[in-house]
């Protein structure tokens, strides 16, 4: 957004509001999924589809990570472990690739040493 625009920072002082009164629980919203069909009421104006758009964006950011299982996790070690061996034979001094490596050849033959 320019900072120059005057409709510009009309539209961030709503969406100011309408993530603070989320934020803190008012009841300050009236619309879309909190009350009526059409949209956020700030003040006079009407702003559709605001409080949809900031309630997914806030229950998507809290979404509660999944425990990786135990063989997942036995995976990624025997993966990580492998990345490091064949990592080793395929650089040089300097940390660049050996002739005839690059990152898809390391990836491979770490998969193969995995299995």
């Amino acid at each position: 957004m320019a900072d120059d625009c005057p409709g510009c920072q009309a539209l961030a002082a709503q969406m100011r509001a309408v993530a603070d009164s989320l934020a803190s629980g008012a009841g300050a919203i009236v619309g879309g999924r909190f009350g009526g069909p059409t949209g956020a009421r700030i003040g006079s104006a009407v702003a559709p589809g605001i409080v949809e758009k900031t309630a997914l964006a806030v229950g998507s950011a809290v979404k509660k990570k999944r425990k990786q299982s135990k063989t997942q996790k036995a995976r990624s070690k025997k993966m990580s472990k492998a990345m490091k061996t064949i990592n080793k034979k395929a650089r040089l001094k300097n940390g660049s690739y050996r002739k005839g490596w690059d990152a898809k050849r390391v990836m491979r033959a770490a998969n193969r040493m995995c299995k």
